[in-house]
């Protein structure tokens, strides 16, 4: 991978969980504890059916007033279903916003220098050391910690697609 090449993830799915409860919703369903995820950690995470057997697993991610779900996309009706299941009268919301997210990859060297670079911050996810969130919308964006850098920025930063 060429430094400023990136690979559009395009079998990602994403689910938005938010509400007065998101926070011990998940904390009681998933593998991993949720109070480590902060606007800069991301979390891996998985569900188990209640015997203890494997279903699913994704990243969880702070995003606006709740959590990001980074899934397979295939997957991410079932996994919808499932929490529904659980959800029973909790105040949470789970939304498939898969249609509005992809996820993109960009080169180790190309995420040090964007985060070494005064105007950008240093607020970028991290996943698997190459990973970062453009969501699809009006112009792509690159989403920065809960913040968004606009079209004009990753042109300066000179990403492109490939």
């Amino acid at each position: 991978m060429e430094i400023n090449e990136t690979t559009i993830l395009d079998d990602r799915g994403f689910i938005k969980i938010n509400g007065d409860e998101a926070r011990s919703f998940l904390q009681n369903i998933v593998t991993n504890d949720i109070e480590k995820i902060t606007d800069n950690l991301t979390l891996f995470s998985s569900i188990f059916t209640p015997q203890g057997k494997y279903l699913y697993e994704f990243f969880i991610l702070k995003f606006e007033d709740g959590y990001l779900l980074e899934c397979e996309k295939k997957v991410t009706p079932e996994i919808i279903k499932i929490f529904n299941f659980y959800k029973l009268r909790t105040k949470v919301n789970l939304i498939d916003v898969s249609p509005k997210y992809t996820s993109i990859i960009i080169s180790l060297e190309k995420f040090k220098e964007i985060t070494k670079t005064q105007h950008v911050g240093t607020q970028l996810y991290l996943l698997k050391k190459v990973q970062l969130y453009l969501v699809k919308m009006k112009e792509f964006m690159l989403i920065q910690g809960t913040k968004i850098l606009e079209q004009k920025l990753l042109q300066k930063l000179k990403i492109v697609k490939i």
